[in-house]
């Protein structure tokens, strides 16, 4: 099982691909905050998109965990020491807590799960697995890491580093 935060799932969902998150972990966790921010948050501005999310929810491969009051108490204590929003809080605590691989894309969450010693990876680092699986083609690798730059930023080093691993996963 994997704890997705916020914008991997609308990603995912944007560019028709939250799938490959099952594909890849059977079971996702979020929490409270992130079924918040996605689910009624996607439905107050009517996103067409947060379909995938509600189906997936309903089929009970993601699932809400229930955060307990240490974990409540970590995450408040984040938030108040960090510029965290909520949902990466409680999601950088309960992969912490669980012992789970946390999936984000916000630098500062991946600078904290990483002084935290949380197992982490983002969306891309998400896709490319799914090619190094044979979840999708080279051609669907490369479809997807176009639509994912017109959606959200990805640093020039973050392409180096996606086009120097696919390379090696292609054996090139």
């Amino acid at each position: 099982m994997i704890v997705a935060d916020s914008s991997v799932l609308i990603v995912l969902s944007k560019i028709g691909s939250l799938r490959l998150l099952q594909q890849l972990h059977s079971n996702v966790m979020i929490v409270p905050a992130v079924r918040e921010e996605v689910v009624d948050g996607g439905r107050e501005i009517g996103a067409p998109d947060i379909a995938y999310v509600e189906a997936a929810m309903a089929e009970q491969w993601i699932v809400v965990a229930d955060l307990d009051i240490e974990e409540v108490r970590l995450a408040r204590r984040l938030m108040d020491t960090t510029r965290l929003h909520q949902g990466e809080a409680e999601s950088l605590v309960v992969a912490n807590s669980r012992e789970m691989t946390l999936l984000v894309d916000d630098k500062e969450a991946r600078t904290i799960a990483r002084a935290m010693n949380v197992r982490f990876t983002g969306t891309i680092g998400l896709i490319l697995e799914a090619y190094s699986e044979g979840y999708m083609e080279y051609n669907e690798f490369e479809q997807s890491v176009r639509e994912l730059s017109a959606i959200m930023w990805l640093s020039p080093d973050v392409i180096v580093n996606i086009l120097t691993r696919i390379g090696e996963v292609r054996g090139e």
